[in-house]
């Protein structure tokens, strides 16, 4: 599905359940089941004996196929895997989606819950 598409819902869907019933239940009603989503979404990128930024790095032409422009930095530390996503563009903000739907903070709302349910 064409990720401008996901943003529009998810953004849509948040906005709707929290001008009834709140951010907090608009929150925890999209976050519900995300992260099992998440992992078996993300799951199919990693694979044994590969480092993080490997793996993620896997993800970058699709990201680029959707018009997002990611890079990935390996910063493994201390025996300890670590990468950083970095996202150049950000789909919402160059089309404004948050402002369509009211939502005043689309990065709460896309790219923490993203964080959170990567946890």
């Amino acid at each position: 599905m064409d990720p401008l598409e996901l943003f529009r819902k998810k953004l849509q869907t948040y906005s709707r359940i929290a001008n009834k019933e709140g951010e907090k239940k608009a929150w925890d009603s999209l976050y519900k089941g995300y992260p099992e989503r998440q992992r078996k979404l993300l799951g199919s990128f990693f694979k044994p004996g590969e480092t993080l930024a490997q793996s993620f790095a896997k993800g970058i032409p699709m990201y680029k196929k959707n018009g997002m422009d990611m890079d990935v930095v390996d910063i493994s530390n201390n025996d300890r895997d670590a990468v950083l996503e970095i996202q150049r563009v950000c789909l919402i903000l160059k089309h404004n989606l948050h402002k369509k739907y009211g939502v005043k903070d689309p990065c709460r709302v896309i790219c923490q819950m993203d964080m959170d349910a990567t946890e």
